[in-house]
């Protein structure tokens, strides 16, 4: 497995290059919404893509999730999970006014900050590798924490053996909000990231 391929050089290198991510798209969202806005990175992990399910505090939360596909030099899926009361809470907060279901504005909110928030990382890893990685436009889901992983874990369980977890808190205007980040991508293109990591690190 990944994980076990992987030093401990090699994981703080992986979280420091989430961690520029986070940076940048706090900085972005920031801009946005013209409020300020923290992003950090705590802490990442490789799990076994038939078990990320069971990563999960509260399996059967509903969830609201941005999808997004990325290729280029690596081909795989980005996803970025909130709890329920915490998407409509961030959602509220980002437009100014209490919603109590995410409606189409809150729709179109939720999957800009996750295509910010994605794209900031894919450029920080991009840019650190020298790699060519471009996101699709993104979309939304809605499910279960449980299902919607098993779910997306299903579609890439031909081609992908792991999956790297992040986890990611906002801190806005005094309240904090926890999202899951989450990385799949074909062994080949994994395989390579931990290559060209140890290049850069040589």
């Amino acid at each position: 497995m990944i994980k076990k391929m992987l030093s401990e050089l090699e994981h703080d290198a992986i979280k420091e290059i989430a961690n520029i991510g986070a940076g940048n798209a706090a900085t972005a969202l920031s801009d946005m919404v013209n409020k300020r806005i923290d992003i950090k990175v705590p802490d990442v992990s490789f799990v076994a893509i038939e078990k990320i399910a069971e990563t999960l505090e509260r399996p059967e939360e509903q969830v609201y999730g941005v999808l997004l596909e990325i290729n280029g030099d690596i081909d795989g899926t980005m996803l970025l999970m909130f709890e329920k009361n915490t998407a409509l809470r961030l959602i509220s907060l980002l437009l100014g006014e209490e919603k109590k279901d995410v409606d189409e504005m809150g729709d179109s909110t939720l999957k800009e900050v996750g295509n910010i928030i994605c794209a900031a990382y894919l450029n920080s890893l991009a840019d650190f590798l020298e790699m060519k990685i471009l996101p699709s436009v993104p979309s939304s889901c809605y499910d279960m924490a449980a299902s919607l992983l098993n779910t997306v874990a299903a579609q890439h369980a031909m081609v992908a053996h792991t999956a790297l977890l992040t986890n990611t808190k906002l801190h806005i205007d005094k309240e904090n909000f926890k999202g899951e980040f989450i990385l799949m991508t074909t062994p080949k293109a994994m395989n390579r990231i931990i290559k060209e990591l140890n290049k850069k690190m040589a």
